[in-house]
């Protein structure tokens, strides 16, 4: 239960790839916050089967 929690966490931050629905419907990519560090959550897991 630990592991998926840490998985769900990490693509819940992803602020690169990630969109939103906004409440008209309409989708909005993240991006990250001024002085937020870029966090793709794909790219995050990839670096682990290097």
């Amino acid at each position: 239960k630990a592991l998926l929690e840490d998985i769900l966490s990490i693509y819940e931050r992803d602020n690169t790839f990630s969109w939103d629905m906004q409440p008209d419907g309409r989708y909005v990519r993240r991006k990250p916050a001024a002085g937020e560090e870029p966090l793709t959550a794909q790219r995050h897991f990839a670096s682990f089967t290097r």
